[in-house]
Protein backbone atom coordinates (compact mmCIF):
# COMPACT_ATOMS: atom_id res chain seq x y z
CA UNK A 1 0.00 0.00 0.00
CA UNK A 2 1.76 3.37 -0.84
CA UNK A 3 0.80 6.02 1.43
CA UNK A 4 0.34 10.03 0.55
CA UNK A 5 2.40 12.50 2.88
CA UNK A 6 -0.56 14.33 3.70
CA UNK A 7 -3.00 11.56 5.12
CA UNK A 8 0.54 9.60 6.55
CA UNK A 9 0.91 13.18 8.75
CA UNK A 10 -2.81 11.65 10.26
CA UNK A 11 -1.64 8.57 11.13
CA UNK A 12 1.31 9.11 12.88
CA UNK A 13 -0.82 11.75 14.58
CA UNK A 14 -3.41 9.43 15.85
CA UNK A 15 -1.02 5.86 16.27
CA UNK A 16 2.02 7.43 17.55
CA UNK A 17 1.91 11.47 18.71
CA UNK A 18 -1.01 10.97 20.87
CA UNK A 19 0.32 8.36 22.92
CA UNK A 20 3.76 9.19 23.29
CA UNK A 21 4.23 13.03 22.59
CA UNK A 22 2.06 15.31 25.50
CA UNK A 23 2.45 18.68 23.24
CA UNK A 24 1.01 16.17 20.02
CA UNK A 25 -1.38 19.24 19.12
CA UNK A 26 1.09 21.31 18.63
CA UNK A 27 3.69 19.11 16.30
CA UNK A 28 0.86 18.14 14.65
CA UNK A 29 -0.03 21.62 13.62
CA UNK A 30 3.66 22.71 12.67
CA UNK A 31 3.69 19.60 10.29
CA UNK A 32 0.51 20.84 8.54
CA UNK A 33 1.16 24.35 8.39
CA UNK A 34 4.52 24.08 6.81
CA UNK A 35 5.51 20.32 6.15
CA UNK A 36 1.94 19.25 4.40
CA UNK A 37 1.89 22.58 2.08
CA UNK A 38 5.40 21.53 0.58
CA UNK A 39 5.04 17.68 0.13
CA UNK A 40 1.68 17.23 -0.24
CA UNK A 41 0.13 14.28 -1.87
CA UNK A 42 3.31 13.06 -2.88
CA UNK A 43 3.77 9.35 -1.52
CA UNK A 44 6.34 8.86 1.51
CA UNK A 45 8.20 6.63 -0.72
CA UNK A 46 9.12 9.63 -3.02
CA UNK A 47 10.10 12.41 -0.81
CA UNK A 48 13.16 13.43 -1.59
CA UNK A 49 15.90 15.64 0.46
CA UNK A 50 14.86 18.29 -2.01
CA UNK A 51 11.60 18.50 -0.32
CA UNK A 52 13.03 18.45 2.80
CA UNK A 53 14.99 21.52 1.84
CA UNK A 54 11.97 23.29 0.74
CA UNK A 55 10.27 22.88 4.20
CA UNK A 56 13.56 24.17 6.07
CA UNK A 57 13.71 27.29 3.37
CA UNK A 58 10.40 28.41 4.64
CA UNK A 59 11.59 28.35 8.22
CA UNK A 60 14.79 30.43 7.72
CA UNK A 61 13.37 33.07 9.89
CA UNK A 62 12.45 30.27 12.67
CA UNK A 63 15.46 28.40 13.44
CA UNK A 64 13.75 26.84 16.67
CA UNK A 65 10.71 25.36 14.74
CA UNK A 66 12.97 24.00 11.94
CA UNK A 67 14.87 21.58 13.87
CA UNK A 68 11.87 20.93 15.48
CA UNK A 69 10.45 19.76 12.00
CA UNK A 70 13.42 18.20 11.37
CA UNK A 71 13.39 16.11 14.66
CA UNK A 72 9.28 15.28 13.87
CA UNK A 73 10.26 14.58 10.45
CA UNK A 74 12.68 11.82 11.43
CA UNK A 75 10.95 10.47 13.52
CA UNK A 76 7.95 9.94 11.39
CA UNK A 77 9.83 8.57 8.93
CA UNK A 78 11.63 6.01 11.48
CA UNK A 79 8.35 4.97 12.63
CA UNK A 80 7.41 4.80 9.27
CA UNK A 81 10.58 2.06 8.45
CA UNK A 82 9.54 0.02 11.65
CA UNK A 83 5.50 -0.63 10.15
CA UNK A 84 7.62 -1.82 6.94
CA UNK A 85 5.61 1.21 4.88
CA UNK A 86 9.32 3.10 4.04
CA UNK A 87 12.40 1.42 3.00
CA UNK A 88 14.69 4.50 3.49
CA UNK A 89 14.46 7.54 5.00
CA UNK A 90 14.83 10.90 2.97
CA UNK A 91 16.28 12.44 6.54
CA UNK A 92 19.02 9.93 7.00
CA UNK A 93 22.23 12.03 6.21
CA UNK A 94 20.55 15.15 5.96
CA UNK A 95 21.80 18.03 8.73
CA UNK A 96 19.55 19.43 11.37
CA UNK A 97 18.90 23.24 10.42
CA UNK A 98 21.70 25.68 12.36
CA UNK A 99 20.00 26.37 15.55
CA UNK A 100 18.92 29.60 16.87
CA UNK A 101 21.40 32.64 17.71
CA UNK A 102 21.44 33.06 21.59
CA UNK A 103 19.71 36.02 22.22
CA UNK A 104 20.17 38.57 24.74
CA UNK A 105 17.16 41.63 23.79
CA UNK A 106 15.47 42.44 27.32
CA UNK A 107 13.40 45.68 27.38
CA UNK A 108 15.14 48.65 28.75
CA UNK A 109 13.77 50.30 31.88
CA UNK A 110 11.43 52.66 30.05
CA UNK A 111 10.71 50.40 27.42
CA UNK A 112 9.15 48.39 30.27
CA UNK A 113 7.34 51.07 31.55
CA UNK A 114 5.60 52.22 27.94
CA UNK A 115 5.11 48.42 27.19
CA UNK A 116 2.97 47.79 31.00
CA UNK A 117 1.19 51.47 30.07
CA UNK A 118 0.45 50.79 26.35
CA UNK A 119 -0.80 47.24 27.35
CA UNK A 120 -4.42 48.48 28.89
CA UNK A 121 -4.96 50.15 25.18
CA UNK A 122 -4.91 46.67 23.18
CA UNK A 123 -8.10 45.27 23.08
CA UNK A 124 -10.08 42.22 25.32
CA UNK A 125 -7.67 39.89 27.46
CA UNK A 126 -4.22 40.53 25.37
CA UNK A 127 -3.78 43.56 27.36
CA UNK A 128 -4.03 41.50 30.90
CA UNK A 129 -2.62 38.23 29.46
CA UNK A 130 0.77 40.42 28.53
CA UNK A 131 0.90 42.17 31.70
CA UNK A 132 0.80 38.91 33.83
CA UNK A 133 3.18 37.48 31.77
CA UNK A 134 5.42 40.53 33.11
CA UNK A 135 4.50 39.74 36.37
CA UNK A 136 5.40 36.66 36.27
CA UNK A 137 7.83 35.89 34.03
CA UNK A 138 5.85 32.43 33.05
CA UNK A 139 6.40 31.87 29.10
CA UNK A 140 3.67 33.41 26.71
CA UNK A 141 1.95 29.40 25.72
CA UNK A 142 1.58 28.80 29.95
CA UNK A 143 -0.12 32.08 30.69
CA UNK A 144 -2.02 31.76 27.30
CA UNK A 145 -3.61 28.27 28.51
CA UNK A 146 -4.25 29.65 32.27
CA UNK A 147 -7.38 27.78 33.23
CA UNK A 148 -9.05 29.48 36.57
CA UNK A 149 -8.63 25.58 37.83
CA UNK A 150 -5.13 26.21 38.53
CA UNK A 151 -4.99 29.25 40.48
CA UNK A 152 -5.78 29.56 44.11
CA UNK A 153 -6.51 32.93 45.21
CA UNK A 154 -6.54 32.34 48.72
CA UNK A 155 -3.16 30.69 48.86
CA UNK A 156 -1.82 33.19 46.42
CA UNK A 157 -0.59 31.00 43.62
CA UNK A 158 -0.60 29.66 40.31
CA UNK A 159 0.39 25.95 40.22
CA UNK A 160 0.96 24.81 36.57
CA UNK A 161 0.84 20.94 36.15
CA UNK A 162 3.59 18.87 34.12
CA UNK A 163 1.06 18.10 31.03
CA UNK A 164 1.38 22.44 30.36
CA UNK A 165 4.94 23.03 31.42
CA UNK A 166 7.77 23.49 28.42
CA UNK A 167 10.08 21.37 30.91
CA UNK A 168 7.59 18.63 31.68
CA UNK A 169 7.78 19.91 35.81
CA UNK A 170 4.83 20.83 37.73
CA UNK A 171 5.43 24.27 39.32
CA UNK A 172 4.37 26.66 41.59
CA UNK A 173 4.20 30.46 40.71
CA UNK A 174 3.56 32.11 43.74
CA UNK A 175 1.26 35.68 43.04
CA UNK A 176 2.10 39.10 44.05
CA UNK A 177 -0.83 41.28 45.01
CA UNK A 178 -0.47 43.21 41.63
CA UNK A 179 -1.00 39.70 39.77
CA UNK A 180 -3.95 39.25 42.33
CA UNK A 181 -5.50 41.99 41.54
CA UNK A 182 -5.06 42.19 37.87
CA UNK A 183 -6.82 38.50 38.36
CA UNK A 184 -9.54 40.21 40.13
CA UNK A 185 -9.98 43.07 37.07
CA UNK A 186 -10.62 39.55 34.86
CA UNK A 187 -13.00 37.57 37.04
CA UNK A 188 -14.92 41.40 37.00
CA UNK A 189 -14.37 41.65 40.66
CA UNK A 190 -16.04 38.31 41.54
CA UNK A 191 -14.73 35.50 42.97
CA UNK A 192 -12.72 33.48 40.65
CA UNK A 193 -14.11 30.96 38.34
CA UNK A 194 -13.74 27.35 39.10
CA UNK A 195 -12.23 26.24 35.90
CA UNK A 196 -12.35 27.76 32.26
CA UNK A 197 -9.60 29.49 30.33
CA UNK A 198 -8.37 32.65 31.91
CA UNK A 199 -7.88 34.91 28.73
CA UNK A 200 -10.57 34.73 25.81
CA UNK A 201 -10.81 36.01 22.80
CA UNK A 202 -14.04 38.05 21.78
CA UNK A 203 -15.40 34.72 20.57
CA UNK A 204 -14.72 32.80 23.69
CA UNK A 205 -11.95 30.91 22.25
CA UNK A 206 -7.96 30.92 23.28
CA UNK A 207 -6.47 33.81 21.85
CA UNK A 208 -4.39 34.24 18.95
CA UNK A 209 -2.92 35.86 16.40
CA UNK A 210 -0.46 37.54 18.07
CA UNK A 211 1.96 38.38 15.62
CA UNK A 212 -0.95 40.87 14.21
CA UNK A 213 -1.57 42.26 18.07
CA UNK A 214 2.32 42.64 19.06
CA UNK A 215 2.61 44.65 16.07
CA UNK A 216 0.19 47.30 17.46
CA UNK A 217 1.12 46.68 20.82
CA UNK A 218 4.65 47.47 19.54
CA UNK A 219 3.59 51.14 17.71
CA UNK A 220 1.84 51.83 21.27
CA UNK A 221 5.02 51.24 23.34
CA UNK A 222 7.00 53.59 20.44
CA UNK A 223 4.28 56.84 20.62
CA UNK A 224 4.83 56.46 24.53
CA UNK A 225 8.56 56.42 24.12
CA UNK A 226 8.04 59.78 22.15
CA UNK A 227 6.08 61.57 24.26
CA UNK A 228 9.25 61.32 26.35
CA UNK A 229 12.07 61.75 23.97
CA UNK A 230 10.68 62.60 20.08
CA UNK A 231 13.64 60.06 18.66
CA UNK A 232 13.53 57.34 20.72
CA UNK A 233 12.63 53.96 18.37
CA UNK A 234 12.02 50.73 19.77
CA UNK A 235 14.85 47.69 18.94
CA UNK A 236 12.99 45.31 17.26
CA UNK A 237 11.78 42.38 20.44
CA UNK A 238 9.91 39.04 20.82
CA UNK A 239 7.33 38.35 23.23
CA UNK A 240 9.60 35.69 24.80
CA UNK A 241 11.77 38.64 25.42
CA UNK A 242 9.67 39.52 28.53
CA UNK A 243 11.16 36.60 30.35
CA UNK A 244 14.19 37.50 29.62
CA UNK A 245 13.61 41.41 30.77
CA UNK A 246 11.95 39.71 34.42
CA UNK A 247 15.18 37.64 34.95
CA UNK A 248 17.66 40.72 34.47
CA UNK A 249 15.17 42.91 36.19
CA UNK A 250 15.44 40.88 38.98
CA UNK A 251 18.87 40.24 39.17
CA UNK A 252 18.98 44.37 38.99
CA UNK A 253 17.17 44.19 42.67
CA UNK A 254 19.78 41.16 43.81
CA UNK A 255 18.02 38.54 43.91
CA UNK A 256 20.00 35.60 43.55
CA UNK A 257 20.17 33.89 40.01
CA UNK A 258 18.87 30.43 40.96
CA UNK A 259 15.65 32.12 42.61
CA UNK A 260 15.26 33.45 39.34
CA UNK A 261 15.54 30.39 37.43
CA UNK A 262 13.47 28.82 39.65
CA UNK A 263 10.82 31.91 39.39
CA UNK A 264 11.25 31.09 35.55
CA UNK A 265 10.56 27.31 35.71
CA UNK A 266 14.22 27.34 34.08
CA UNK A 267 16.61 24.51 33.96
CA UNK A 268 20.15 26.00 33.12
CA UNK A 269 23.38 25.18 34.49
CA UNK A 270 22.44 24.83 38.34
CA UNK A 271 19.13 23.25 37.85
CA UNK A 272 20.08 20.64 34.91
CA UNK A 273 22.22 17.27 34.68
CA UNK A 274 23.21 15.70 38.14
CA UNK A 275 22.79 19.04 40.00
CA UNK A 276 18.87 19.23 39.17
CA UNK A 277 18.55 15.28 40.74
CA UNK A 278 20.15 15.99 43.88
CA UNK A 279 19.48 19.74 44.83
CA UNK A 280 15.79 19.19 45.04
CA UNK A 281 15.02 22.44 47.53
CA UNK A 282 12.17 24.30 45.64
CA UNK A 283 13.18 27.62 46.87
CA UNK A 284 9.12 28.25 47.92
CA UNK A 285 9.59 31.16 50.28
CA UNK A 286 12.22 32.72 48.48
CA UNK A 287 10.11 32.53 45.27
CA UNK A 288 7.18 34.41 47.18
CA UNK A 289 9.45 37.03 48.45
CA UNK A 290 11.19 37.61 45.01
CA UNK A 291 7.62 37.96 43.56
CA UNK A 292 6.77 40.33 45.92
CA UNK A 293 9.74 42.78 45.36
CA UNK A 294 9.18 41.94 41.91
CA UNK A 295 5.45 42.57 41.99
CA UNK A 296 6.51 46.31 43.88
CA UNK A 297 9.14 47.26 41.20
CA UNK A 298 6.44 46.93 38.58
CA UNK A 299 4.03 49.28 40.47
CA UNK A 300 6.47 51.57 41.42
CA UNK A 301 7.94 51.59 37.88
CA UNK A 302 4.25 52.31 36.32
CA UNK A 303 3.05 54.58 38.51
CA UNK A 304 3.77 58.38 37.05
Amino acid sequence: MEHRFDRYVELFTEEYLKRRWKDWSRIRSMLVHYAVPTIGTKRISDVRRSDLTAIYRRLENRPSVARAMHATLRKMFKWAMSRDDLKHSPVQGVDAPPPPKPRNRYLSTEELRCAWKASFQLMGHYGPAFRLMILTGQRRGEVIGLDWSELRREGSRWDLPAERSKNGRPHLIPLSKQAIALLDAVACEKDWPSHGLVFLSSYGTRLSAFSKVKEKWDAMIVRKMRSAEESAVLAPRRIHDIRRTVATGMQALQIRMEIIESVLNHLSGTKSGIVGVYQCYPYQEEKRQAMKQWGRHIKKLTAS
